[in-house]
């Protein structure tokens, strides 16, 4: 049918149309539950608490054995590590009118908001673990090394001997490697100032790896035996530097 005065349709077959696929929001990557991934592999039985056992190595023995002498026994020791097991998660709300009148299928929606959200939290849980250590470097940019988080100035940026300082420290403890190289995580802002003051021909990015298979989620490159992951989750500390 047409207006006769307007000659417009007074059909009401036009509408706005709706993509009928759900979208999400721009999400960070996980990063940081690469770096923590052990797990008890004969536990005795299920509980509330994991205790993991450390056996320590016997001294070094450097003096030789004679013919005539028995050896001298050595009692082992051990330690022992007790981790308690937490639960976390969340639920999201669906009624049965929603799934029902919804131009959206709304299950997978909410499965990988409910996923996402999984991983999310830990990637956050571990991060908030690692950085909660009191074993702290501060950068040595400035004039006066920072002695806490409050008294790190603007011009205390990472620098080349702060890398090669931890590694070193790292080693000299014996502390175990990932593939040969420790891990670093790093927010962007951190790796504009670093790799801007580093040697470019000291900074090797994966594609110049002699072994690029097993690149980790977010690597940028590799410095002084560091293979740096650059993420916005990295811990940012509230009021630090503000002299207080």
């Amino acid at each position: 049918m047409v207006d006769a005065y307007t000659g417009q349709s007074t059909l009401d077959f036009s509408k706005a149309a709706f993509d009928r696929l759900a979208y999400f929001a721009l999400r960070p990557e996980l990063y940081f539950d690469a770096a923590a991934d052990v797990q008890p592999t004969a536990q005795s039985m299920p509980g509330a608490s994991v205790t993991f056992t450390i056996v320590n190595d016997l001294p070094i023995q450097a003096s030789a054995l004679t013919e005539t002498s028995d050896v001298t026994t050595i009692a082992l020791s051990d330690s022992q590590v007790t981790l308690t097991l937490a639960e976390y998660g969340a639920a999201a709300l669906t009624t049965a009118k929603l799934r029902g009148t919804s131009f959206v299928d709304i299950d997978p929606v909410v499965a990988n908001v409910i996923g996402y959200n999984a991983g999310d939290s830990i990637d956050q849980v571990v991060r908030d673990v690692l950085a909660g250590g009191d074993n702290v470097v501060y950068a040595t940019g400035g004039a006066t090394t920072p002695t806490s988080r409050v008294t790190v100035q603007p011009e205390d940026v990472l620098a080349a001997d702060d890398v090669r300082l931890v590694v070193a420290q790292l080693r000299a403890a014996n502390v175990a490697t990932f593939n040969g190289s420790y891990m670093g995580y790093i927010h962007p802002d951190v790796s504009y100032d670093f790799r801007s003051a580093t040697d470019a021909a000291a900074w090797r990015t994966p594609a110049n790896y002699v072994n690029p298979d097993g690149i980790y989620n977010g690597e940028i490159g590799k410095f002084e035996s560091v293979r740096f992951i650059e993420t916005p989750r990295a811990k940012v500390f509230t009021n630090a530097s503000n002299g207080s």
